[in-house]
């Protein structure tokens, strides 16, 4: 009896002493492939690239990392150059500046000089041309004169005393008559009908044939009609005579442009 029970308790303490060591062993093992697990997947993640997003670091400048790796002494050097560099660079920048500024201020005063200079010739040649123009209306002025002085001669009809005259208009009125009154406007040229005015009037009255005017009046009026104009060429015999001067010159031919008024 006593034996059953201590084998009976036996088996059951060994059956106990099995399952504690089966307990150990099954945790011993959960542990280890624990630990396995997670050094594997160290080693994967330390192997795999990483593909997660990363912010970019900023780039250090050169100057720094290069004044890192100097000296003091030397990245004061580095410095006080790059300063004499951009000193250099701008004083570069403000020459040609300068430079061109003069040349543009250049231009300008070329251009101007040459405006000035058209200008002037512009001018020389308006004055040439009015000076051409004055001579060429002066040409022509002398040409009609002479011409109007052979028509003239050709169309002028010669009286007594060597009195000429020549009917422009004919009038339609009275005609006039000797040693009656009669009224003329008159204008007094000396030479010929484009020499200077030496007297005129509107309203002249005097008896014809009376004396009262000089003789190339009264035989040079003779025949007119009420509203004609005659053309009158005095000689100084039928005038004021050799050595007067009325302004005319002395014994200068006069020229009369008569219009008979009323008779």
């Amino acid at each position: 009896m006593c034996n059953l029970f201590s084998d009976q308790l036996f088996s059951t303490e060994s059956t106990a002493i099995v399952q504690f060591a089966r307990w150990i062993s099954i945790n011993m093992g959960r542990r280890k492939r624990r630990n396995s697990d997670v050094d594997e997947s160290l080693e994967e993640s330390y192997h795999r690239p990483d593909t997660t997003h990363r912010p970019m670091q900023p780039k250090s400048a050169p100057s720094d990392s290069l004044s890192e790796s100097m000296g003091p002494k030397e990245s004061l050097e580095k410095k006080d150059k790059t300063t004499d560099n951009i000193i250099n660079a701008k004083e570069k920048e403000d020459q040609q500046i300068e430079v061109l500024r003069r040349k543009k201020l250049e231009r300008k005063e070329r251009k101007r000089a040459k405006q000035a200079i058209k200008k002037e010739q512009a001018e020389i040649l308006k004055k040439s041309l009015q000076k051409e123009q004055q001579q060429k209306e002066e040409r022509s002025r002398k040409k009609s004169r002479k011409s109007d002085s052979n028509c003239s001669t050709s169309n002028f009809i010669t009286i007594q005393k060597g009195v000429q005259y020549q009917d422009v208009i004919v009038g339609k009125g009275a005609v006039v008559q000797d040693r009656k009154k009669i009224r003329v406007a008159y204008t007094l040229r000396a030479k010929n009908r484009y020499g200077k005015i030496l007297d005129t009037s509107n309203d002249f009255r005097f008896r014809l044939g009376r004396g009262e005017v000089i003789e190339g009046w009264d035989l040079g009026v003779q025949g007119m009609r009420v509203g004609g104009k005659r053309y009158l060429i005095v000689p100084p015999e039928a005038g004021y005579g050799k050595y007067k001067n009325i302004g005319a010159g002395q014994g200068g031919i006069l020229f009369f442009e008569v219009t008979l008024l009323a008779s």
